[in-house]
């Protein structure tokens, strides 16, 4: 019987060959920490959500750090931006009122001029055309921020009436785009458009943030960040920290042995002076 397991092992020709035994394979195997978690990082898949008011000063502001973020992060995190409607709980109550909040965040964001308030409605509950102008140029194939910050730029900069009439936010926008006026005014016009701004607002609310711009970032395994109200550059830190904590997760089911947590904690103190340098450059006059 012994004869015949001999003759059925998968090493027995090695054996009679008088060639030398394959190592016994460990349930362990140690590698370099930074080859595997380099190794694993580039395949993590983050995505990043953008829950914004055309009309919010703040989501405004923080449109430097979102284009940054699109730059250094282009080719890993999948970006994209949702329309989530102020309510009258969220407008200011008069026209001083939204000059103060202006001038407040202005200083707050060490920019160099003032929001302008000349598009102040005290009658309407919600600013809703230019928001339908921005999701029905999306709908007509420009998938990029352009039309959204031409309309928050004409408003919010120039005092543009874009506010109140989708006539005057479709001529912002096609201007901006090179889409025809008259498509982009019928597109807004549209009950799926409105009704697709009034759902992503829904879906804001079940976040139960606070603020406009909330960042919400989800990954491919399910880890998720949800950033209202913040300091944007913050939001930085967070792609790099998911990736390496989706990282050391594969890794150890991988069975891959390692000493991870001083060479983690060297890798986040590293992105988090990258952030504060990015915070730095964006807070400057320059930046804004």
């Amino acid at each position: 019987m012994i004869d015949d397991l001999r003759a059925r092992c998968p090493l027995a020709h090695r054996i009679r060959a008088g060639l030398p035994k394959l190592p016994v394979p460990r349930r362990h195997t140690k590698v370099a920490l930074r080859r595997a978690i380099s190794a694993e990082i580039w395949r993590v898949r983050i995505s990043i959500t953008n829950y914004l008011d055309v009309m919010s000063s703040w989501c405004f502001w923080s449109q430097p750090t979102w284009a940054e973020l699109k730059r250094r992060y282009a080719d890993r995190v999948e970006f994209d931006w949702k329309i989530a409607l102020m309510d009258p709980a969220g407008l200011p109550k008069s026209r001083k009122q939204e000059e103060w909040f202006y001038r407040r965040s202005g200083l707050m964001n060490r920019s160099p001029f003032m929001l302008r308030s000349d598009s102040y409605e005290p009658v309407l509950p919600e600013y809703l055309p230019a928001n339908l102008v921005a999701e029905a140029a999306r709908d007509l194939g420009i998938k990029d921020d352009k039309v959204r910050l031409a309309l928050s730029h004409s408003i919010l900069r120039e005092g543009s009436k874009a506010i109140r009439d989708i006539e005057v936010a479709a001529e912002v926008g096609a201007h901006a785009s090179g889409l025809d006026k008259a498509k982009l005014a019928e597109r807004a016009r549209s009950p799926e458009i409105e009704k697709r701004i009034r759902q992503s607002t829904v879906e804001w609310q079940e976040l139960k943030a606070s603020q406009r711009p909330t960042f919400l970032i989800d990954t491919e395994i399910g880890d998720r960040a949800i950033f209202s109200p913040c300091d944007c550059s913050i939001v930085a830190t967070t792609f790099p920290r998911l990736a390496e904590l989706r990282a050391r997760r594969c890794c150890l089911r991988s069975g891959i042995d390692v000493e991870c947590s001083a060479v983690v904690s060297k890798r986040w103190r590293i992105c988090e002076n990258e952030t504060t340098a990015m915070r730095s450059t964006l807070a400057s006059p320059n930046g804004v």
